[in-house]
């Protein structure tokens, strides 16, 4: 056996020895602290947060979180669409909830903390991956900035919604549909025919207002099926 064969095995030798006294915290070390999660105390009732005017340009934490407690009526979809929330990101922040029986005084954390997108601030940005819309305006008076944002549907899988930048072309209140072919052959081959323009009214699914943009073949819209807000429902 050589010199350096035997120190390698005497190192083991008292590593092994002495590793039981090693993993023993010494008597005058700090308590380890409870790192258990938090709930923010129940408020008497939670309010709307989605709108704020700010003067700090660097700042990206907006709204604080909250905590409803249910009535015997609520549904989760409910309660997201009263504080503006999308129905899978309160579903994210509830697992455990019944999302269409939660029970009566059933503790519903509300998401309504955001962190704002790595992106430029003026005008619309939409976080796909969020699934939320940030517009970014001057303030109505004096100097600062105002931010609001709420929850969007974003593409379906087969449909993603794309990524890049647009500009706003042309708006409209209560628009006619022009069904893309797209949509048709899909609709079509699944037994449900469209026909090439869906007048205005409750069977448009682009609701009652809508941007048209640059990009080719996508708009901004609302929807007809107001619950399905926050979930990857659309055509893109």
């Amino acid at each position: 056996m050589s010199r350096w064969h035997a120190r390698l095995i005497a190192a083991a030798v008292c590593v092994s020895i002495s590793g039981c006294s090693l993993l023993q915290p010494p008597p005058d070390r700090d308590p380890v602290p409870d790192l258990a999660p938090t709930w923010p105390e129940v408020p008497a009732e939670p309010v709307t947060e989605h709108r704020w005017q700010y003067s700090d340009a660097t700042q990206q934490v907006f709204g604080t979180t909250q905590v409803l407690r249910t009535r015997d009526t609520d549904t989760i979809s409910d309660i997201a669409r009263s504080y503006d929330l999308g129905y899978d990101e309160i579903r994210q922040a509830n697992p455990e909830v019944d999302p269409w029986l939660p029970g009566v005084d059933t503790e519903v954390l509300l998401p309504t903390r955001f962190i704002l997108p790595d992106a430029r601030r003026t005008g619309i940005v939409l976080n796909i991956a969020a699934k939320r819309l940030y517009v970014h305006e001057p303030a109505a008076e004096g100097d600062g900035f105002a931010l609001t944002t709420y929850p969007i549907g974003i593409g379906r899988v087969g449909w993603a919604t794309p990524t890049g930048e647009a500009t706003v072309i042309d708006k409209a209140t209560d628009p006619s549909w022009y069904v893309p072919a797209s949509v048709r052959a899909e609709h079509r081959a699944a037994g449900d025919p469209l026909p090439a323009v869906v007048a205005p009214g409750p069977d448009n699914p682009l609701g009652r207002h809508v941007l048209k943009l640059d990009m080719p073949g996508y708009l901004l819209h609302g929807t007809n099926q107001p619950y399905g807000v926050g979930m990857r429902v659309s055509h893109g």
